[in-house]
């Protein structure tokens, strides 16, 4: 399954019905998560810089618990 993640200002934000550019991130792996950031993934997919110290755990968590608006696609 996959989750969309967008810029709200500079914060990655969980969610398919989200405006603007986003990029799409794996559930069910927080390695793929993890890679993203450090591979900078979200910047060439946004072409911005998000911000995600101290929002890092707190987003993966939202998530895996399913809690994040539009919920993603596939499965």
């Amino acid at each position: 399954m996959l989750f969309r993640l967008s810029l709200h200002g500079d914060e990655l934000v969980a969610g398919r019905g989200q405006p603007g550019r986003g990029a799409w991130v794996c559930r069910g792996s927080r390695r793929c998560f993890d890679l993203a950031i450090e591979r900078r993934a979200f910047v060439r997919a946004l072409h911005h810089e998000p911000v995600v110290v101290g929002r890092h755990d707190a987003l993966w968590r939202e998530l895996e618990a399913g809690n994040a608006p539009g919920q993603g696609v596939g499965g």
